[in-house]
């Protein structure tokens, strides 16, 4: 079972799955180290009348360096989530899950919750009867206007090239990637003309890229594929600067970019 698999089950199972529910994972910086966020994009618009905030986690030592845990990681932390999952639906009804996060080896859910009568209490029972060697958290605070949703869970930016990239970064760091790590990284490009091409990659000599592939693909409005390969760190934000950049430096071309991926065990030269 993959790590992104595992995660995807582990928020689904942990709550009652609504019609309405929007489920997205991104990976963010924290103290300048990296922290992957699930949350429910759903609550931005539609929140329930709970205005407590209660959050519960737990250390696992299964994980990999850059921080996220492993499958057998991911497998503890479900269990505890399952856990407490069943305490709060037999102590108060009224709760949603509304996110999860998982940072330096502690995985941790996020609820907002009707009322807190006897929940601290329940919890810390169970939690002592099963995980009573292990390390723990419990976080109950009353929150009326949801102000960690806002500035924790729901992510700052809400662009298409921010959710593109997102998708590839939660995949690396789930896998064990170290996000400060430089890796080559393959950029593609295409243009409606052949002189518009070669105009591009004369202006992108300066920053340090290699051209990995020239190619014409016949039928095609932008039939002049260009790919560069360039060595980056993959922090988020300065990922999603990249890429900006790109795709606007492109257009100005009469081209457009499409994208990016890792490139392992590269050796510089072209096709």
């Amino acid at each position: 079972m993959s790590n992104l698999f595992t995660l995807i089950f582990l928020v689904l199972s942990v709550t009652q799955v609504y019609s309405q529910d929007d489920w997205f994972s991104y990976i963010t910086e924290k103290d300048k180290e990296f922290m992957a966020v699930t949350t429910n994009l759903r609550y931005d618009n539609a929140k329930p009348n709970y205005k407590n905030l209660l959050i519960v986690g737990k250390t696992t030592q299964k994980c990999h360096k850059n921080g996220y845990p492993t499958e057998l990681g991911l497998e503890e932390l479900f269990t505890f989530s399952d856990t407490t999952a069943q305490v709060l639906n037999r102590t108060v009804k009224k709760n949603r899950l509304v996110g999860v996060l998982t940072y330096q080896c502690n995985g941790f859910d996020v609820f907002y919750i009707k009322d807190t009568v006897g929940v601290r209490a329940a919890l810390e029972k169970v939690y002592g009867n099963y995980f009573n060697n292990e390390k723990y958290y419990i976080f109950l605070k009353q929150d009326k206007r949801w102000q960690y949703y806002k500035d924790i869970l729901f992510p700052k930016r809400f662009t298409d090239d921010f959710f593109i990239n997102q998708e590839l970064l939660t995949a690396l760091f789930y896998d064990g990637y170290n996000l400060n790590d430089e890796y080559n990284l393959i950029h593609w490009f295409y243009f409606k003309k052949e002189k518009y091409r070669k105009k591009f990659l004369e202006k992108l000599k300066v920053i340090n890229v290699t051209v990995h592939s020239l190619k014409t693909i016949e039928g095609k409005n932008h039939p002049y594929e260009l790919q560069l390969v360039r060595k980056d760190q993959l922090q988020p934000a300065f990922i999603d600067e990249l890429t900006r950049t790109f795709g606007i430096f492109a257009e100005s071309y009469g081209g457009f970019y499409d994208g990016w991926g890792i490139k392992l065990n590269y050796s510089y030269g072209y096709t």
